[in-house]
């Protein structure tokens, strides 16, 4: 083992719940074989405090912070910090907000670099030459002094045949247990594909230079979740793929497997794949092997016969055909609704809202679109097309209220936490800002 060997992975404070940092137990694995040792801190259980302390007595010898969504702002805060404790120590940002904002984030923050693309595979030529005057990180941009500079980052995304698995032990993997959709089970996030062959503007995951889909072997995901189920007790997994419906022969391959080596354990999807890309018959299958619950992105509804508002958004009565094939093979569904898209009118977002109450969903989430939050080559990232920010943020809120507060969804929860009190408090913070202050986050 190396001298003054230990990497500090930090992990800023979440918008809502504590959620598991899958990317860093990714970026885990492959400093683990580099021969050094990954140190995880999440602010979510009060361990920056701690984190800066050992900084101060030399113990790290450098630091990843991982900045996804709404992590931005307490993000820069905490960098600051950490450059204020160890001036000199080599520091290196991964997630979807630095890959969109490189050239921002690293003069605002006084970070070293941004490692773009999959960082898993960067991540030891940065820890071996963290001065990064000679080494090769693909896509990734540097900090020289008052210079900033992006390497290329080639013509294709890497496969992910040779992706080594999520390293479990730099963060204690239970203690994220408690998500207010899976308090009475142990569960696991995983990961089986990234990229998307769809590239949507608005989208928040880059998913690499061409956006291809691109996927782990099947048995590699299986033997993952065995052994997670051996090793912790795992009795649910999330999987976060970017699109886990891509219409793909690796889904099937992976639905079979995991029929066959599922003893018990159940699974759900987490991200919102695309409604259109579901049928009964993939839907029947995702439920003999395991799935309970699926997240569809929806984005938005119009009534079939009339224009739509926009590309991204779908026809109402498709769409609810889908959610009750889901629900006969006993899967529940959540559906993901983006308000505040560019060019769609007040009371196009209204009507959609209603008809999103309509749909037969077990939980709802509206959220406002931020085109600072979009792709890169989207077009309307800097028109003046969009509706008031305030406003949707407003009606983002009323929208929650309207879907939760009912005599329905309260008797659920009231028995939910009847049979769980851990519901509370997996849960009150998450209710506090959807329903009644949908606050801007960067």
């Amino acid at each position: 083992m190396r001298r003054n060997a230990d990497i500090l992975l930090l992990k800023p404070p979440t918008v809502r719940e504590a959620s598991y940092p899958l990317d860093l137990a990714f970026l885990a694995a492959p400093i683990r074989r580099a021969g050094y040792t990954p140190v995880g801190r999440d602010a979510d259980f009060g361990e920056f405090r701690p984190a800066l302390m050992e900084l101060a007595a030399g113990r790290f010898r450098a630091v990843l912070v991982s900045i996804r969504a709404g992590q931005r702002e307490e993000a820069v805060s905490m960098i600051r910090r950490v450059r204020a404790v160890s001036g000199d120590i080599p520091v290196a940002l991964v997630g979807s907000v630095p890959e969109r904002d490189p050239k921002a984030l690293l003069p605002e923050t006084g970070a070293d670099a941004v490692l773009a693309g999959d960082a898993e595979f960067q991540v030891a030529a940065f820890l071996e030459n963290p001065s990064h005057d000679s080494v090769h990180l693909p896509g990734a941009t540097l900090r020289h002094g008052t210079e900033i500079e992006t390497l290329p980052l080639g013509s294709s995304s890497p496969d992910l045949q040779d992706l080594l698995p999520p390293d479990r032990r730099f963060l204690p993997l239970l203690r994220y247990g408690h998500a207010y959709r899976s308090v009475r089970y142990p569960f696991a996030a995983v990961q089986g594909s990234r990229g998307c062959s769809r590239a949507c503007a608005h989208c928040n995951r880059p998913g690499g230079p061409d956006h291809r889909f691109r996927a782990r072997k099947p048995s590699d995901i299986a033997e993952e979740m065995q052994r997670l189920v051996r090793d912790y007790g795992i009795r649910d997994f999330h999987f976060e793929d970017d699109n886990f419906f891509e219409p793909t022969d690796h889904l099937d391959a992976l639905l079979e497997l995991l029929a066959e080596k599922r003893r018990g354990w159940i699974w759900e999807v987490a991200n919102g794949g695309r409604p259109e890309d579901l049928d009964g018959r993939r839907l029947s299958r995702m439920a003999e092997a395991g799935c309970r619950r699926i997240a569809i992105g929806v984005e938005g509804l119009f009534p079939e016969g009339r224009p739509s508002p926009h590309p991204l958004y779908q026809p109402f009565e498709t769409t609810r055909k889908i959610v009750r094939l889901a629900r006969k093979n006993d899967i529940s569904v959540t559906g993901y609704f983006l308000l505040g898209l560019p060019g769609v009118s007040l009371e196009a977002t209204v009507h959609s809202l209603r008809l999103s109450r309509r749909l037969g969903l077990d939980m709802a989430h509206y959220s406002v679109f931020r085109p600072e939050d979009a792709h890169e080559s989207a077009d309307f990232r800097t028109t003046d097309d969009l509706p008031d920010a305030a406003a949707m943020r407003r009606l983002a809120a009323a929208a929650y209220r309207r879907f939760y507060l009912t005599p329905m969804q309260v008797s659920w929860l009231v028995s939910e936490v009847a049979r769980e009190p851990g519901l509370v408090r997996a849960m009150g913070k998450k209710i506090r800002t959807d329903l009644f202050e949908n606050r801007e986050k960067r």
